[in-house]
């Protein structure tokens, strides 16, 4: 018997585009000397715990968040789930850029939270790794 989708997932997956085209911006996502330019992401911030692969939480960190669709994070044609170690770059117009890299959260041991039941909807942690000026 096939699952029924919530009401509220339909609702995300309907809005998701409207969403990224009213609060996202575009960014470069980098993983393994390959690159997706432009990345639609939706940016947020809000301070989580890190984890050190050996489940120890080591300090909390603010964190940049972005919310992203599952289905943008393609490389060579394999679709991936959130790697830490992936960076998020944003160029601004005079050139200059501020790189984010994924890491983990202590609380579920992962780089990522899912937003939906399908996991279409992805809420990766990132933590600022230069900013240039």
């Amino acid at each position: 018997m096939p699952m029924s989708i919530s009401f509220f997932d339909i609702l995300m997956q309907q809005t998701s585009s409207v969403a990224d085209a009213l609060f996202g911006k575009s960014f470069a996502l980098v993983w393994q000397g390959q690159r997706i330019d432009p990345f639609t992401a939706i940016l947020s911030a809000h301070p989580i715990s890190l984890d050190d692969d050996g489940h120890n939480a080591l300090e909390t960190a603010h964190s940049h968040n972005f919310e992203i669709s599952a289905a943008a994070l393609t490389f060579g044609g394999q679709t991936l789930l959130p790697q830490p170690g992936m960076q998020i770059v944003e160029t601004r117009a005079d050139g200059s850029q501020t790189v984010y890299e994924l890491v983990k959260s202590a609380a579920n041991g992962r780089c990522y939270d899912t937003l939906d039941a399908e996991a279409t909807r992805l809420l990766v942690f990132t933590v600022l790794l230069t900013a240039e000026m």
